[in-house]
């Protein structure tokens, strides 16, 4: 899909230099350089990466593995879920026209980086999303989890001690 894009965006700006040479005779061969260098901003790269590990892998762990690779159960990570939705803080749509990522997969991208340490490339990889997707997930979890921080983080008072 990317590359169909891409080579359309080629071919538009090859085809408005065609049709007005007469226009862009004052270009030399560095101008090329300059509206393709131009154009690379708009263009996304194909890569290979896993698909079905969210949606095919994870739902086929068993409580074991699940709580072995997430460091929490499945009910505990559905809670976390519901909680981090609540907070308002991860999209509803994406404002861009791409295809949002699920907030459980984004709870899931989050802990699986916490929880096993892995470098923002595997684990974009491994969840078949972009690096700045990746970062952007841990940024947005990470402000969720900091406003419910009251609600889970109870700190002794001075009656506790005496009592």
């Amino acid at each position: 899909m990317a590359a169909v894009n891409n080579f359309l965006l080629f071919s538009a700006i090859s085809e408005i230099i065609d049709d007005d040479q007469d226009d862009f005779e004052f270009l030399e061969a560095e101008d090329d350089i300059t509206i393709i260098g131009v154009a690379v901003p708009f263009m996304r790269r194909d890569l290979n990466r896993m698909e079905g590990f969210f949606t095919v892998t994870v739902p086929r762990y068993s409580l074991d593995e699940f709580k072995g690779h997430f460091r929490m159960t499945r009910e505990t990570c559905e809670r976390l879920v519901q909680a981090v939705l609540a907070t308002g803080h991860i999209p509803i749509a994406n404002r861009f026209g791409r295809k949002k990522i699920e907030p459980s997969k984004q709870v899931l991208i989050y802990i699986w980086c916490m929880a096993n340490q892995e470098v923002t490339r595997l684990v974009a990889d491994r969840f078949n999303v972009t690096y700045s997707s990746v970062t952007r997930v841990l940024h947005r979890i990470t402000a969720a989890l900091l406003s419910l921080k009251r609600e889970y983080i109870k700190w002794p008072n001075s009656k506790c001690f005496y009592a």
